[in-house]
C-alpha cells in the first residue's frame, strides 16, 4: 500500500507551479522586474518563446520563500500601522520613445499615525488571530517599528515612500563583495530599475529597498533616487529594450566571461550561467556545462591579467590580452 508522505505532498506544491511559471507568453509591454535583465533574455520572453531551461521546483520554492519573507516584512508594517498599500499597480504610458512599462508595488508606506493607537492593533491582532509564542517574533519586530518611529517622527506625518522587499540568501547578504566602504549591503541594480519604474510612475523623488537576510532577519535598507545616473540608465534601457522589440530585432548575446569592478578579476556571466534560455542561445546543456566547458579560459584570462599588472608577460598571455582587452582593465 503506497503512503503519501508529509515531504512527497510539501513539494507538490512547487511542482504544480512549473508550468505557470516556465511558459512565457507574447506581450508588448516592459515589465518593472525585468528592466536592467539580459535583453536578449528579455526580447525572447516578449516574443513568447518557450525556455529550454525552465526553472526547476527547487528555484520554485526560492520563489515562494521570498513572497513568505515579504509578507513578514509587510505584516510587520501593516501591525504598526505604517502601511498604506500592497500590490499596487502602476503603470508608465506608452511613448515615441519607449514600450509601456508596468508592474506591481510591494508597499506603500507613510502617513500620520496614532502610536498607542497603534500598540493596541498588535495586542489585539495577537488576540484575534490566537498567535503562539512563535508569532510573538512579529509581535517583537512590530512594537520595535512603533518605537522607533515615535521616536523620529512624534507627531508629524511619516513621508510617503514606496518600499521593495526582496530576500536574500545570507551567503550573498553578508559578503564584503556585495558591501561597501562603510560596510551596507549595496544591492542589486535590476532591483533599484524596478523601484525606478514605481517611483517614475507615482512621482516618487526617492524610494527604498528592504533587503532581508533569509538566514537571521537582518534588514538593510537601500535608498534609491531619482535625477540621478541611475535614473539615465533606467531610460536608455527601457528605450533601447523597446527599439528592440519594435522593429523585431534580436539584441545581440552575452559575453561569457565578463570583468568585476569591485573583485577586479573576470568571472563567468551569471547572467548566462542562470538563463532559460541557456541551451536555446548558447548551446550549453546546463548551468554546470557552462561553467566546466569555460572554466579553464576562465583561469587563462585572469593568469594574463595578473601577468599584465606584474609586467611578466609570456607568450600564451598575448592572445588573451588582445581578446578581452586587458590593457584597459589591467
Amino acid at each position: 500500500m503506497k503512503h503519501l508522505t508529509i515531504q512527497n505532498i510539501w513539494n507538490q506544491v512547487a511542482q504544480q507551479s512549473v508550468g505557470k511559471v516556465n511558459e512565457p507568453k507574447e506581450r508588448n509591454y516592459i515589465s518593472a522586474s525585468d528592466v536592467g535583465k539580459a535583453m536578449i533574455d528579455r526580447w525572447l520572453k516578449m516574443k513568447g518563446v518557450p525556455v529550454s531551461n525552465p526553472f526547476d521546483e527547487r528555484i520554485l520554492r526560492i520563489f515562494d520563500a521570498g513572497k513568505l519573507f515579504e509578507w513578514i516584512v509587510g505584516r510587520a508594517l501593516a501591525m504598526a500601522g505604517v502601511l498604506k498599500g500592497k500590490q499596487v499597480y502602476v503603470e508608465i504610458p506608452e511613448t515615441e520613445d519607449h514600450l509601456k512599462i508596468l508592474g506591481y508595488i510591494d508597499y506603500i508606506i507613510g502617513g500620520l499615525v496614532n502610536w498607542d493607537e497603534a500598540r493596541g492593533r498588535v495586542q489585539r491582532w495577537l488576540q484575534e488571530f490566537k498567535l503562539n509564542e512563535n508569532d510573538e517574533i512579529l509581535e517583537k519586530y512590530a512594537l520595535s517599528l512603533i518605537d522607533g518611529l515615535e521616536k523620529e517622527y512624534g507627531n508629524q506625518p511619516i513621508p510617503e515612500s514606496i518600499a521593495e522587499i526582496k530576500s536574500v540568501n545570507s551567503l550573498a547578504f553578508w559578503s564584503h563583495n556585495n558591501r561597501g566602504e562603510n560596510g551596507t549591503f549595496l544591492g542589486y541594480e535590476h532591483h533599484k530599475y524596478q523601484l525606478l519604474t514605481y517611483m517614475i510612475a507615482k512621482n516618487h523623488d526617492a524610494g527604498k529597498i528592504l533587503y532581508i537576510s533569509k538566514d537571521d532577519l537582518c534588514l538593510q535598507e537601500v535608498e534609491v533616487l531619482r535625477k540621478t545616473e541611475w535614473e539615465y540608465n533606467f531610460w536608455q534601457d527601457v528605450k533601447q529594450m523597446s527599439d528592440y522589440y519594435r522593429k523585431n530585432v534580436q539584441p545581440p548575446l552575452l559575453p561569457l566571461i565578463v570583468y568585476d569592478e569591485r573583485k577586479r578579476q573576470y568571472e563567468l556571466n551569471w547572467e548566462i550561467g542562470r538563463s532559460q534560455y541557456l541551451t536555446h542561445l548558447y548551446g550549453y546543456k546546463d548551468q554546470k556545462d557552462f561553467g566546466e566547458k569555460n572554466h579553464q579560459e576562465l583561469l587563462d584570462v585572469n593568469r594574463a591579467l595578473i601577468h599584465l599588472r606584474k609586467n611578466k608577460i609570456v607568450d600564451g598571455d598575448q592572445p588573451l590580452i588582445k581578446k578581452y582587452n586587458l590593457m584597459e582593465v589591467k
